[in-house]
């Protein structure tokens, strides 16, 4: 049977600590002494703690895992918005924001994104696009 500071040990061991300072973590928690070998061996093949820690590792793949979809699905809504914000934006002379462009450009390319050439359905990112790649590049060289 598993005591409460084995647990702790699989919590501090997920969070990548080494066996040495989770030793150091349990035998403060618990007032206890533990040896950072035993730790070692807690977690080796065979070991008390080597089938607890796959199944806690896996569960809080798991959990994690779903957090994150649920907090990609809050922003994917906002991701259209908000490149129309930045597409829209001008520089001084009133003229697209190229390195805005540029960027937002990398990214979709990064992504693998298209545009279709479709009614309604990427035209205006298209027209955005084919305005960048028809911009004079600017020069990037940098004198000392």
């Amino acid at each position: 049977m598993l005591q409460a500071y084995h647990h702790r040990a699989v919590e501090l061991r997920y969070e990548g600590n080494t066996y040495k300072s989770i030793a150091g973590y349990i035998a403060v928690e618990y007032k206890r002494a533990f040896n950072d070998d035993s730790v070692r061996r807690w977690f080796s093949r065979g070991g008390l703690l080597a089938d607890a820690y796959m199944d806690y590792a896996r569960e809080e793949n798991d959990r994690r895992r779903q957090l994150m979809r649920e907090e990609l699905k809050k922003l994917v809504v906002k991701i259209p918005k908000k490149l129309e914000q930045i597409m829209d934006r001008v520089d001084q002379l009133g003229q697209p924001d190229m390195v805005a462009l540029m960027a937002i450009k990398t990214l979709i390319d990064v992504l693998g994104i298209t545009a279709s050439d479709e009614k309604g359905s990427g035209d205006r990112l298209k027209e955005y696009f084919d305005r960048l790649e028809k911009a004079p590049k600017q020069s990037t060289n940098i004198r000392r």
